[in-house]
């Protein structure tokens, strides 16, 4: 068992790094973005490449990040709906970009519809955020480490991601409210 925390990234992502050292971290948890926002200040590219630096030179393992706490991948409101998808994709490219494991995040709350509809759309949000993510983090890629993104596969792959997450996060929200009984989605029993 390895033993962590919880640090902060003031100062740099790479501060956190030296904030495990000191308290005598095993493992680490950072926000990669502030959490209470929707958007985040970009990594900054030298930025990433200490952190990541001195996540090798300390053995620090595992590491990952916590989403914000906005997100709410369960929700049937098109407009919250696709802010989320929008920032779990950018938690994600975030936590590839900084050579995480993974993302802790709280899924969200199914404010309407049943328990089975709100577990079926935080799949789908999870499904959509990785898909949105792999043109994301192909494209963050290529402008960290210096490969032109510009390269066919790259563009088609990252405008058929978009326009899929876009299409489906709107989509499959709207089609389950015209499936909805408006008398018994007004009903107070």
């Amino acid at each position: 068992m390895r033993i962590g925390a919880h640090m902060s990234v003031t100062g740099g992502v790479s501060k956190a790094v030296d904030r495990a050292v000191t308290h005598g971290c095993e493992a680490l948890q950072i926000f990669a973005k502030n959490a209470s926002q929707w958007r985040g200040k970009p990594l900054d590219p030298a930025e990433v490449r200490l952190f990541r630096r001195r996540i090798d030179e300390t053995g620090i393992t595992p590491v990952v990040s916590h989403a914000s706490y906005l997100i709410n991948l369960a929700t049937t409101f098109p407009v919250l709906r696709e802010q989320s998808i929008a920032a779990f994709i950018d938690e994600l490219d975030r936590a590839e970009a900084l050579g995480l494991l993974g993302v802790v995040i709280h899924p969200g709350t199914c404010t309407a519809g049943t328990e089975d509809e709100g577990l079926r759309l935080i799949a789908l949000g999870v499904a959509l955020g990785l898909v949105g993510s792999i043109g994301a983090t192909r494209l963050l890629s290529a402008m960290l480490y210096g490969v032109s993104p510009l390269d066919r596969t790259t563009w088609a792959a990252t405008t058929a991601t978009l326009v899929a997450v876009g299409v489906l996060a709107t989509l499959l929200p709207a089609v389950r409210a015209t499936r909805a009984d408006p008398l018994l989605a007004i009903r107070t029993d």
